[in-house]
């Protein structure tokens, strides 16, 4: 078997494969396009099919049937032309000169005589060639208009009706009788184009899995990079506009539209992008149904589905491919892309959009979840601001409470105190024992009286004041509260040990006041003792910055350790020592208003630590 009958056996075998595989799904798609591919490839597979019997058993063609073989070749260029026309319409001049030029090459195989004269052998080669090609670059240039998978299966088509075309021409030139050399290499060459064809056919009819797989990558990475930045779009429209433009040049189309479901009982919702909504029923349409059965569908063919005629009236649509919208078991949605051609690689097609779906699914359970922390920080913002004007309004009431305890309680108190002391020193000869005890004991009470409202008001004042944020030096404040308290009592025997260079981020006025009432209880619970000891200092807590007061005073039972800081909660009897249960209360609530926090540890007659922290914009500076 020489180089050019391989050739030539390796071609015919292509195209008895690809009509084999073009026949049974044009029977099982019942549309025109895949008719015609079939009819296309069946009438070359009929030839080579022929040639092949008649060659198994050592026969020579009746010339009818040479005939009938011969114009069933030069009906190639007319069935491209039909595929041609399927896809993107032929002018009308186009094809009547394609048919007429069909019929009269039959009439010439037919009724011409044998062999035919070199002239009418090369007409019927120009008529080959011209029609094959006009379709081969007209395949070429829809190529070039279009992208993704069908770019590239088109410009294979276009390649081999090209490679078509040339072996044609080549035939041609050897009928010419050139010389055996010429000949040869005419013969090579034309049954390398010939090769190439079916092989450019076969890539671009049939491709494999994995070269499909390899074509869409790209329009797949495309489409999820253009739709990634979800926050960017701002709104769901405007994320579904992105999805449909990414969908419809991934396929190279004409459009592609996102129909949501119009609540439990309503249609698909489209809003395309010249501001027209359109609600389709969910009845006959090619959306609903794909909505409705959850699986991919294309318009026309076997099926008859139909595009809606809005939908299709918008984009001046022709085919349109829909994929359901699926996203946590349900659909929510349908995408679907349309097209002003008909649709040639229909496989290809509804992969590719059940893919766009799978990913558009995706997308918008991303963009719901977005709207809907979205919402809830609208909500949580306006719970807020009521809360926010809630405690202003309960500010405002506290101040006005505070105003009224500081002048409106503290003026008749005065009043008590002070008439109870004038009785008292000015008529004390008129009162006996028990009269003049019950005068002490109102001035004794009216006296804790001034002092729970002095406290309750300083309470009031740490809960308001806006808290800075200053490097404080607390040894420093500690030793000025120790100078205040020996002042009022220098005969106490107390060793005060104060930390050095112990500082803090906070409120200089706050911190001084929780020193105070620290540093006083300290040396309140300690008075009992005839030479007492009172330290304070820093401290590591849990990585923190910690300080502390420590005393060897009369301590406290720990079993009571959780109503230390507790307005108006005491552990020590009145008569054993002073006080009002507001001290350590107001330590607590400085102590929170810096992000920290207050504990107390210690047992009845050993003493007491109390430690505090100021959150994490303390420290301690060196």
């Amino acid at each position: 078997m020489s180089a050019v009958e391989l050739l030539q056996y390796m071609t015919q075998a292509l195209f008895v494969l690809l009509a084999a595989a073009a026949v049974p799904k044009a029977v099982r798609t019942r549309r025109r396009v895949d008719a015609d591919v079939a009819l296309f490839f069946g009438a070359v597979a009929l030839v080579v099919t022929e040639s092949w019997i008649l060659r198994a058993f050592g026969l020579k063609a009746p010339p009818l049937v040479a005939a009938a073989a011969g114009s069933l070749i030069m009906a190639m260029p007319y069935l491209f032309l039909r595929l041609l026309d399927d896809f993107r319409g032929v002018p009308r001049w186009t094809r009547v000169a394609a048919i007429a030029g069909l019929i009269a090459a039959a009439g010439a195989l037919l009724m011409g005589p044998k062999p035919l004269p070199a002239s009418v052998s090369l007409a019927l080669v120009g008529y080959f060639a011209a029609v094959q090609g006009y379709a081969t670059v007209a395949f070429l240039r829809e190529a070039l208009a279009t992208r993704g998978i069908t770019r590239r299966r088109m410009q294979a088509i276009s390649t081999g009706s090209g490679c078509l075309a040339l072996a044609v021409l080549l035939s041609g030139a050897q009928a010419l009788n050139p010389g055996p050399l010429a000949l040869g290499v005419l013969g090579v060459l034309g049954g390398l184009a010939g090769l190439g064809s079916g092989l450019a056919y076969f890539f671009g009819f049939s491709p494999p899995d994995w070269l499909r797989r390899l074509w869409r990558e790209p329009e797949l990475r495309e489409f999820v990079r253009r739709t990634a930045d979800l926050p960017a779009f701002g709104t769901l429209a405007a994320a579904l506009h992105e999805v449909e433009s990414g969908a419809a040049a991934a396929l190279g189309a004409a459009g592609a539209a996102v129909g949501l479901r119009n609540g439990d009982r309503g249609g698909l919702v489209f809003r395309l992008s010249n501001g027209q909504v359109v609600e389709v029923p969910l009845e006959a349409s090619l959306a609903a149904q794909a909505f409705r059965g959850e699986r991919a569908l294309l318009s026309g063919g076997r099926s008859s589905i139909s595009l809606d005629p809005t939908l299709a009236g918008a984009f001046a649509a022709r085919s349109g491919v829909a994929a359901p919208i699926v996203a946590r078991g349900r659909a929510i949605g349908v995408l679907v892309v349309f097209d002003r051609r008909t649709s040639m690689f229909v496989d290809d097609d509804i992969v590719l959009v059940q893919l766009l779906a799978a990913q558009a699914a995706t997308c918008l359970v991303n963009i719901q979840l977005i709207e809907d922390v979205k919402a809830l920080n609208t909500d949580l913002e306006r719970r807020v601001a009521d809360r926010t004007a809630e405690l202003s309004h309960a500010n405002s009431e506290l101040e006005a409470f505070s105003y009224s305890v500081s002048h409106d309680l503290r003026a008749p108190l005065r009043a008590i105190d002070g008439f109870s002391r004038r009785l008292l020193n000015g008529h004390a000869e008129t009162f006996d024992v028990t009269a003049a005890d019950h005068l002490r004991r109102i001035i004794g009470g009216s006296e804790r009286m001034g002092r729970l409202i002095e406290g309750l008001l300083e309470l009031g004042r740490v809960s308001r004041v806006d808290v800075r944020r200053d490097l404080v030096d607390l040894s420093a404040i500690a030793r000025s509260v120790e100078v205040d308290l020996r002042r009022e009592q220098p005969e106490r025997l107390v060793d005060f040990v104060v930390a050095d260079r112990v500082a803090a981020r906070g409120d200089p006025g706050l911190l001084r006041t929780l020193l105070e009432n620290l540093l006083g209880n300290a040396w309140k619970f300690t008075s009992k003792r005839p030479h007492a000891r009172i330290e304070f200092g820093a401290i590591g807590e849990g990585g923190r910055e910690g300080y502390f007061v420590r005393d060897d005073g009369d301590g406290f039972d720990p079993a009571y350790a959780n109503k230390l800081f507790r307005p108006f909660q005491r552990l020590h009897a009145t008569h054993d020592f002073e006080g009002t249960g507001i001290g350590l209360a107001t330590v607590e609530r400085i102590a929170r208003r810096h992000g920290g926090t207050v504990w107390g540890t210690g047992a009845l007659g050993q003493g007491a630590t109390f430690c505090f922290t100021l959150g994490a914009a303390a420290g301690r500076s060196a």
